[in-house]
């Protein structure tokens, strides 16, 4: 019996409507009384169930004297009804394909416009500075770089020689700009001269301690001071802060030093 049951609810049936129908193929023609004792279920529930098995025809129903009888119908009919079943089905899956084509014109132009808005990934601590400068490697665009006004070498003294070293060898090139303040050459420096090109700033002109990189698709606002990294991805954001750092490019003054 069990068995059965658990076929039913796979033919499609909720497990209260397989209690309700093996209770009346086990009775045969009863009353709803009669099916609501043997398959253990209150009375009401029952009556539910018998008009949804009905529907279903699985069960007809029959009245005398305002008495209704409930009859199962063969169970050959659980075949007839899985038949119509599939016939329902496949009609709709015909259906579906046909209509899959601009389902995926729809579901492609929602894409590119979620596709087109910003994306804004946060890290914080050193461990999140990392994190944002590894993200620079992955581009394959160059990168401009407006330098902060703190010294973020001082703060990942060890990390930065071997960063160097692994954008060297990838070929990536950098332009920085500079604010024009004391010690900057030492700071370019420290950037490998085969993949830098750097000029200076008035510090008037470039009066803010973030570093702003410029890379691809994305735009990394690096915080030594606050120790975190914001890496906005967005081509417009980007294409506009390349723009405005071709101006302030042709603005600035050249660094030239004579050892790197």
């Amino acid at each position: 019996m069990k068995n059965l049951r658990e076929n039913l609810i796979q033919f499609g049936l909720s497990d209260k409507e397989a209690d309700v129908y093996l209770a009346l193929l086990s009775a045969g023609p009863s009353l709803g009384s009669v099916i609501a004792q043997k398959a253990k279920i209150n009375r009401s529930t029952t009556y539910l169930h018998l008009d949804t098995l009905i529907k279903k025809g699985l069960v007809s129903v029959s009245e005398e004297n305002k008495i209704k009888t409930f009859t199962p119908a063969p169970p050959d009919r659980i075949i007839h009804l899985l038949e119509e079943s599939l016939s329902k089905y496949t009609e709709l899956l015909h259906v579906a394909d046909a209509m899959l084509p601009d389902l995926k014109k729809m579901y492609a132009t929602e894409k590119k416009k979620e596709d087109a808005k910003p994306k804004v990934q946060l890290f914080e601590g050193t461990q999140g500075l990392k994190s944002a400068y590894e993200d620079m490697l992955e581009t394959n665009d160059d990168v401009r770089t407006y330098a902060s006004m703190e010294d973020i070498h001082t703060l990942l003294p060890e990390y930065f020689p071997k960063y160097y070293k692994r954008r060297a060898e990838k070929g990536t090139q950098i332009r920085v700009i500079f604010p024009d303040i004391k010690k900057v050459t030492e700071r370019v420096k420290a950037i490998p001269s085969k993949i830098r090109d750097a000029r200076v700033l008035s510090k008037e002109a470039h009066d803010f301690s973030p570093e702003i990189n410029i890379y691809g698709s994305k735009i990394a606002f690096i915080s030594p001071k606050e120790q975190f990294g914001l890496i906005i991805d967005s081509s417009e954001l980007s294409n506009a802060l390349k723009t405005i750092f071709e101006i302030s490019w042709l603005a600035a003054k050249k660094l030239s030093l004579q050892t790197a």
